[in-house]
C-alpha cells in the first residue's frame, strides 16, 4: 500500500524511517528499497502515518492509523520513493499550493501473509486525534471495534454499524450476515439508516432477496410490490426482492435504489 506520509512510522516493532529514494527520469533513477523485514504478532496491529503537510488545509492535512487484524503472524517492511520531475506548468501550480519545490513522495507498507487478513484506515486531521481511545477486535476475531467519544462503529468482513446519540446506520457488503442491536442485514449489499422517525435503506449490487431484522415494526411509503413486512411483538422482518438491473454501483455513486418506511 502506498502512503502520501512522511517521516518516522510508528510500528508494532518501534519508529522506522524508511530509506528515500528517487527517480528523477534524469540522473537519478533509483528504486525502492524495503527496510529489513519485522515480523508482527497475530491479533491487532497498529502503524501510525504522518501526512504530508498540506499547507492550504486548516490543519495542515491529515495523519492517518493503519490496523491489521490477522489470525497468525506476518511481515512487514517499509520503503520511500520520490520523483522529482513533472513538466514546468505543474512544478509551479505545486509550488504555488504547496510553498515548497515539486516532488511527489510515497511512504510503502508491505506485508507477507499466507493467510487471509483484513486491515483498517482511520485518517483525523492533523492534531485532532479522534481515535485516542483506540481500536480493538470484536468478539470472534471477525473485525474492529473503534471507539469513539459519542459514537459506536464496528467494520467487519461481511459490514458495519454505527450508532450514535441520533441515528443507527447498519450495511452489509456481502451476501453474509451482520447482526447488533436488534438491527440484521443480510442477503447482499445493502444499507439501512434510523434517523429522525423514517428508516431508509439502499440497496446496490447483485439482485436477489435483502433480509433485514429491525428492532420495530415499519410501514413502506408507496407501495413498493417487491417488499414484504412481517411484524410480531419483537419487531419486524422486512424483505426485499431486488431486481438489480443497472443499479449496481455503490452508495456513493448512488447506483441505488432507495426505500424509505415510516417507524411505527
Amino acid at each position: 500500500m502506498m502512503m502520501m506520509s512522511e517521516g518516522p512510522v510508528a510500528t508494532p516493532a518501534g519508529n522506522i524511517t524508511p530509506e528515500k529514494k528517487i527517480h528523477n527520469n534524469g540522473n537519478l533513477q533509483q528504486l525502492p528499497s524495503g527496510s529489513p523485514a519485522k515480523a508482527i504478532s497475530p491479533g491487532v496491529n497498529r502503524f501510525a502515518f504522518t501526512g504530508q503537510q498540506w499547507t492550504s488545509h486548516v490543519t495542515g492535512g491529515i495523519n492517518w492509523y493503519f490496523y491489521t487484524l490477522s489470525d497468525n503472524s506476518m511481515d512487514f517492511s517499509l520503503a520511500d520513493w520520490t520523483t522529482t520531475w513533472q513538466n514546468q506548468t505543474e512544478q509551479e501550480e505545486f509550488a504555488a499550493t504547496n510553498h515548497r519545490t515539486y516532488s511527489e513522495e510515497q511512504q510503502i507498507i508491505r506485508l507477507k501473509s499466507t493467510k487471509p487478513f483484513f486491515t483498517l484506515l482511520l485518517p483525523f486531521f492533523k492534531g485532532k486525534d479522534i481515535y485516542a481511545a483506540g481500536v480493538e477486535k470484536i468478539n470472534g476475531g471477525q473485525g474492529f471495534r473503534v471507539k469513539l467519544k459519542n459514537q459506536e462503529l464496528v467494520i467487519s468482513k461481511s459490514g458495519y454499524y454505527m450508532k450514535d446519540e441520533k441515528r443507527f446506520v447498519m450495511a452489509s457488503w456481502s451476501k453474509g450476515s451482520i447482526e447488533s442491536n436488534g438491527y440484521g442485514v443480510s442477503g447482499g449489499c445493502a444499507e439501512l439508516e434510523n434517523a429522525g422517525g423514517k428508516l431508509i435503506v439502499h440497496i446496490h449490487g447483485n439482485a436477489g432477496k435483502r433480509i433485514m431484522v429491525l428492532p420495530f415494526a415499519v410501514k413502506p411509503e408507496g407501495s413498493p410490490k417487491e417488499v414484504v413486512i412481517k411484524s410480531s411483538a419483537a419487531g419486524s422482518l422486512l424483505t426485499i426482492d431486488y431486481s438489480g438491473g443497472s443499479l449496481d454501483l455503490a452508495s456513493g455513486e448512488k447506483g441505488y435504489k432507495e426505500y424509505i418506511f415510516t417507524i411505527k
